[in-house]
């Protein structure tokens, strides 16, 4: 079964959550016969964010189905807040994510000079002891 739950509507703040973005999203999955669309967003759109209107597509495309999911950046010393602020939301997923090792923030094409300071084996253990740690302290999430 074909299934995309991490898609990002808003993108980096480039798109709107609204009616036609999502529908775009939705015909795009149906005609590649998705059988389950997740609508999932950096957690620093939430505000942005209508699960409502989520809901009301869901019933207008009930061949399809609608989820909503969040993308939260984990940072270790952000635990007691991922879990204050978003465990007691009802998404159908949280995915985990991190884009920082050590303070460094490796995917911004700004701090690209942090690549100097690593090894590369190193890093990659460094970013997977990260995502590991985030599976384990933060009920719910699942890390991509």
């Amino acid at each position: 079964m074909f299934v995309d739950l991490h898609t990002h509507p808003v993108a980096h703040g480039e798109s709107k959550f609204s009616r036609e973005n999502l529908e775009r999203y939705i015909i795009a999955a149906i005609n590649h016969n998705c059988r389950e669309l997740g609508f999932s967003d950096h957690d620093v759109y939430l505000p942005e964010l209508d699960f409502g209107l989520v809901q009301e597509l869901q019933r207008k495309y009930p061949q399809l189905k609608l989820l909503t999911g969040l993308e939260v950046d984990y940072r270790p010393e952000s635990v007691a807040e991922i879990r204050k602020r978003f465990e007691p939301l009802d998404f159908d997923y949280l995915i985990g994510s991190v884009h920082e090792v050590s303070g460094w923030i490796f995917d911004d094409p700004d701090h690209l000079e942090g690549y100097q300071e690593w090894q590369g084996d190193d890093l990659y253990a460094a970013y997977f002891a990260t995502v590991a740690e985030a599976e384990t302290k933060v009920e719910k999430l699942v890390c991509a």
